[in-house]
């Protein structure tokens, strides 16, 4: 199967147990391989966040079909939602140096 950005983009996506997390907004693509490194989730309303952005690697990705993508639950202690337990993502610039949080990005308008 295969899906345009179009389709990917929107896409709604849940945890393995079906936990809601929000929906596909964009995604990041390594050249040299043309492999999508990274999908950029907003979220909804998950225990009290307001649509938060969310980095998750190829590798969580447990399925994608044409009406949601479906990624791992991470291992955690009881009483963690699922934003705490999703494995933490480091996205490094070009320069090789930890680049700041999503969020940090997008209040200076920068991608």
């Amino acid at each position: 199967m295969r899906l345009t950005d179009q389709q990917i983009n929107g896409l709604p996506v849940q945890t393995r147990s079906g936990q809601s997390l929000g929906r596909v907004t964009g995604f990041e693509v390594e050249v040299g391989t043309q492999k999508i490194m990274h999908y950029h989730i907003k979220t909804g309303l998950i225990k009290g966040l307001w649509h938060q952005q969310l980095v998750i690697a190829s590798e969580q990705v447990v399925e994608i079909t044409s009406v949601k993508m479906v990624v791992e639950d991470a291992a955690a202690k009881p009483g963690k939602s699922v934003l705490d337990r999703l494995k933490p993502t480091l996205v490094k610039n070009p320069a090789g140096k930890p680049a700041p949080p999503m969020s940090t990005r997008l209040a200076k308008g920068s991608k």
